[in-house]
């Protein structure tokens, strides 16, 4: 098969250069025609056939005359596609050459199979050179988790043939299948740098040879690092992410040419210097991008952090509401379609029909179910535009299932991107799996990247989530079925993309950003569209510049510090092994962190004063307070049984029992195994829902900090590190502690919400 996607990085060398410049100017950087002239180059190069024999225009069907045939059976282009790139291709060579050509018959579908299956047999008979049409089928190399990555070793065929790129593309497959997909897609850019430099340095095998000396292999990376560094000044790019990414760069031309019989190793080791920034930097920038909101530089007080904290509040609500009407009005569509498609017939052929005549739109959405992907066999766009059907139908676009992503991100954040676009809803023998039902639950069981192969994470999901799954699947149904037909795994992935122009539909491998295709992202219409002043609009701007997968787990990361104050609520959160907190750190912004730190520096600096000059009618000047009021209000939160000069005590006041049932400060209860277990099956319980994002009763919000203090103890205890500090009755109530699961069963209904 060719290189489809990547078939306009070949050079025209099959085409004479002043051709080529006419050629260009007719196409006018039309990007049908751009593809036609590369797809004609490469049918050219391939057979032998020369422009130069064209002076009238059955000269251009005749070299054209298999051009069809050798794109059926060399890509996977629908054949309506193919028959627009041989008319296409046509009409560019007529243009040229100062001709004049009819268009090509495909209103007759008849006419339109004979003439392609005649080009098809023309194909096969006429000699061609395999050895080029494998050059045009390119490179690949192969992730650990079997993804594919073209690489472009095209210069390097060019100057150095056949055999050392075929040696080179060993090497490159050998390191490639340590790695991840997105590290290979990383050291393919690196190879696009390496290999045009390395080329013209080097045009012929014997200049290639003097990179056998150490020296020479020094001298080329440092001449590499200028090259590369000039063009990220002059086209004002980040010097800082250059910095970044030269050491990966250097790391791929180790484990790839250094040591081959391309190069030898380094005389002296590689040019690598570090990135230092000036001190002089711009303070009035964000210095946290992160997240869906703008970081302050500052936090004054307490009311500055509340105002911050209904900020996030309130962007996270916004994006939840924008993400429901986006998934509600894609399950409407789909809805529509079927509903539309129960009124209406199959036509197997459109030659000839006139729309709203001969068929409505109820007849296509029928035609559509019965052809899905294939409808173009019908000859349907010979009767009616592409667009029109496409409004029609509405089938799964680029973009359609994006706010379910978010929705599900929002719901748990703890699930990750790549666990997203790594969901496998069927295995390899077509059955369904990693959404199952147990229980009452549902879950849905994701793989995350490690260093050593996948960890498993479930997902215990809510309603919420359990219907996005289902409204999930039933959009992707058609596409998922073409799928299964013409046998591409891509059907085992829940998450996948309609195929451009009707074209086959794709798992989906990669994440753009809102505000790049703002235009025709449902979700990004949305977003603006339910601002409804000014204010709004600039924030629903700021949302849609920020808005990612991982700037909304970032987001909801600080949302949980922020109400908990606490980073293990964090790791909890987000899923993170207790050994790894210091990876919170990494959502949670300086600024939040610093406030807290002097929010407690400051309490223990009034805590002391207070204690050392209560006595001292100088109290208030020595603390940050302006009047006995704010003390005693700091005092009351702050200090136990502290009582303001002039009340009762509480300790004093007569027994009322009208006062049973208030909250107190704190309180005692006698612990016995009975109440240690059914304490720490209340721990599970909760703790199990929370990180499901499932409610929780108001019994179970007000036993769990006492739950999780149980739960901490016996896990201290069972480390060995309690027998100081408890009594041996205590220890022994520990030890024996084991909840069963029948225990767990009966408390359910009264922990979950």
């Amino acid at each position: 098969m060719l290189a489809t996607y990547n078939i306009n990085e070949y050079p025209l060398l099959a085409i004479e250069p002043g051709m080529q410049q006419e050629l260009f100017n007719v196409a006018e950087n039309d990007n049908d025609s751009l593809r036609a002239i590369k797809y004609a180059n490469a049918y050219l190069h391939i057979t032998g056939f020369k422009l130069e024999a064209i002076h009238t225009p059955e000269d251009i069907d005749t070299i054209l005359y298999g051009f069809e045939g050798f794109l059926i059976k060399n890509t996977e282009l629908l054949k309506i596609v193919v028959a627009r790139l041989y008319n296409r291709a046509r009409k560019l060579l007529a243009e040229v050459s100062g001709l004049k050509i009819n268009t090509a018959n495909n209103g007759k579908k008849i006419r339109l199979e004979e003439r392609q299956s005649t080009s098809v047999k023309f194909w096969e008979f006429i000699p061609k050179s395999l050895s080029t049409l494998k050059y045009y089928s390119g490179w690949h190399a192969s992730a650990r988790n079997g993804k594919k990555q073209f690489i472009n070793l095209i210069p390097f065929y060019l100057c150095y043939g056949e055999k050392l790129t075929s040696y080179l593309l060993t090497l490159v497959e050998d390191e490639c299948l340590r790695y991840s997909h997105s590290a290979v897609k990383q050291r393919s850019m690196h190879m696009r740098r390496i290999i045009p430099l390395l080329c013209k340095l080097y045009p012929t095998r014997s200049d290639l040879s003097t990179l056998q000396s150490g020296r020479k292999v020094n001298e080329f990376v440092e001449i590499l690092f200028a090259q590369w560094k000039s063009e990220v000044i002059v086209k004002e790019y980040s010097l800082e992410v250059f910095y970044k990414e030269w050491p990966q760069a250097l790391i791929t031309m180790e484990n790839i040419f250094l040591g081959t019989a391309i190069m030898a190793e380094p005389h002296y080791p590689l040019f690598c210097p570090t990135y230092k920034s000036s001190p002089h930097t711009d303070k009035t920038k964000t210095l946290y991008d992160k997240a869906l909101m703008d970081i302050p530089l500052t936090v004054s007080d307490d009311d500055a952090f509340k105002a911050f904290s209904a900020g996030i509040d309130g962007d996270i609500q916004y994006v939840q509401d924008c993400c429901n009407e986006a998934c509600l009005n894609a399950i409407r569509d789909h809805e529509a379609t079927l509903h539309k498609a129960a009124n209406g017939r199959v036509i197997d052929s459109f030659a000839n029909l006139e729309a709203g005549k001969d068929f409505t739109p109820s007849d296509i959405c029928r035609t559509w179910i019965e052809y899905t992907y294939n409808i173009a066999d019908t000859g349907i766009f010979e009767a009616i535009s592409p667009t029109e059907v496409r409004n029609i139908i509405n089938p799964l676009g680029a973009y359609t299932l994006l706010p379910f992503m978010f929705l599900l991100v929002r719901h748990h954040p703890f699930i990750t991107p790549s666990w997203l676009l790594g969901f496998e809803l069927f295995d390899v023998n077509g059955r369904q799996v990693n959404y199952t039902q147990a229980g009452d639950d549902w879950i849905a069981i994701g793989y995350k990247p490690r260093a050593k192969g996948h960890e498993e994470q479930r997902v215990v999901l809510t309603s919420a989530t359990k219907a996005a799954f289902d409204q999930i699947i039933a959009i992707t149904k058609p596409a998922r079925d073409h799928l299964k037909t013409i046998g591409d795994d891509s059907y085992r992935k829940l998450f996948l993309s309609g195929g451009r122009n009707f074209g086959t539909p794709t798992a989906i491998e990669n994440l753009p950003r809102l505000s790049s295709e703002e235009n025709s992202i449902p979700l990004a219409a949305t977003i603006l569209k339910n601002a409804n002043c000014a204010a709004q609009e600039a924030r629903a701007q700021r949302i849609l510049m920020n808005l990612t997968l991982r700037s909304l787990r970032a987001t909801l990361a600080i949302q949980t510090y922020v109400r908990t104050l606490s980073r293990r609520a964090v790791t909890i959160e987000l899923r993170h092994a207790d050994r790894s907190k210091h990876l919170v750190d990494v959502y949670i912004p300086d600024t939040l962190l610093h406030f807290m730190m002097e929010r407690w520096v400051r309490l223990f600096y009034n805590a002391i004063l207070y204690e050392a000059m209560k006595d001292s009618p100088y109290l208030l000047a020595s603390l940050d307070f302006n009047t006995q009021e704010e003390l005693n209000e700091f005092l009351k939160i702050h200090k136990d049984n502290y009582v303001i000069v002039g009340k009762n005590s509480p300790t004093s006041a007569p027994f009322n029992p009208a006062t049973i049932g208030e909250t107190a400060d704190r309180m005692y209860i006698e612990l016995n195994l009975d109440k240690v277990e059914v304490l720490l099956c209340i721990y599970e319980l909760a703790n199990s829902a929370l990180q499901a994002g499932r409610c929780i009763t108001p019994v179970a919000e007000k036993w769990f900090a006492v739950a999780t203090l149980i739960h901490q103890a016996v896990h201290l205890y069972r480390e060995g590190l309690l027998q100081g500090y408890c009594s041996r009755s205590v220890l022994t109530l520990f030890s024996k502690a084991n909840p069963t699961p029948q225990l767990q069963e009966k408390l359910k209904g009264v922990i979950h919400a």
